[in-house]
């Protein structure tokens, strides 16, 4: 079936109370993805299935099916980690290369999730983590997928003008182009998908940092310095506030938590990423500069 004709059956499945073929297809997707692994063809039917996944993602979304989401926002995550525990010799493509297919999408349902003022689950993709094999510990699934994808340079800058930290929004934006499922709210070329895009990415760092518990810079991902402040100001502005839903959701603490975070996210953004057109030389709006002021 193709995506329309997929989501449909599903909907309508939802609809009559049979939820059993959908929960049978989720519990089998690290194995499919790992059965695609060995194929010739394997990372385009790889690709494939992540569209459909994405698409469910956004439907469920949509009619408020957390519980469905969360599974198989898990399924996805899941099979990313059994990739990197069990490498297959003869690939069709490395963990890595599953992982930054997973996030481009990911990043695409992040933001439709930003413009749907659904910051719950923001917070809830954020959250989601995978285990290192070596130290035993565990770390954020976008903070890893991205990690990892680096260094494989697999976001390496092939254009001496465009940087490379435009590289994984672009991805995102490359993927609704090709996905009208990940955007059934906008038209791809919308200015408003690229800045729910880079407003998702500033979310996750803080969301992270949140469930962590401290301000760690290894958890600001920092893609949105790829576009000027004005994309993401509005929504720093709204996380100072404490009564705001993005903040009770992404970052219930205390203002001196979330301005070490937010100095945490600039710093990096600067320094990882300020040396490189277009720069984006931090935060603006003095509501939020103010804030970072009081813990510098």
């Amino acid at each position: 079936m193709d995506r329309a004709a997929l989501v449909e059956v599903v909907v309508e499945q939802l609809r009559a109370g049979d939820e059993i073929p959908l929960r049978r297809l989720l519990l089998q997707l690290p194995r499919e993805f790992a059965t695609y692994s060995k194929e010739p063809r394997g990372i385009n039917r790889a690709a494939d299935t992540l569209d459909r996944c994405a698409a469910l993602l956004i439907e469920f979304l949509v009619i408020g099916r957390n519980d469905l989401f969360n599974d198989l926002f898990h399924r996805l995550v899941a099979s990313f980690e059994s990739a990197v525990a069990n490498p297959h010799p003869a690939s069709a493509f490395p963990a890595p290369v599953l992982g930054l297919m997973q996030m481009e999408r990911v990043y695409a349902v992040g933001a439709f999730a930003v413009r749907e003022k659904r910051f719950d689950l923001v917070a809830r993709m954020a959250a989601e983590r995978v285990q290192d094999g070596r130290t035993g510990l565990s770390e954020p699934w976008l903070v890893t997928t991205q990690r990892v994808a680096r260094q494989h340079d697999f976001l390496k800058t092939v254009d001496a003008h465009r940087p490379e930290h435009t590289w994984l929004i672009g991805r995102a934006l490359d993927a609704v182009s090709q996905n009208e499922w990940l955007a059934p709210d906008a038209h791809p070329g919308d200015e408003g998908i690229t800045t729910s895009l880079c407003e998702f990415d500033l979310l996750v760092s803080v969301a992270s940092m949140n469930d962590a518990g401290h301000a760690d810079p290894r958890f600001a991902l920092g893609n949105f310095a790829g576009w000027f402040s004005g994309r993401t100001d509005p929504m720093a502005v709204t996380l100072v506030d404490e009564q705001s839903p993005v903040r009770q959701a992404v970052c219930p603490r205390d203002d001196e938590f979330l301005a070490n975070a937010l100095a945490v996210i600039e710093n990096v953004a600067q320094t990882r990423w300020g040396v490189l057109v277009p720069a984006w030389d931090g935060f603006e709006d003095a509501r939020v500069s103010d804030l970072i002021a009081t813990v510098r």
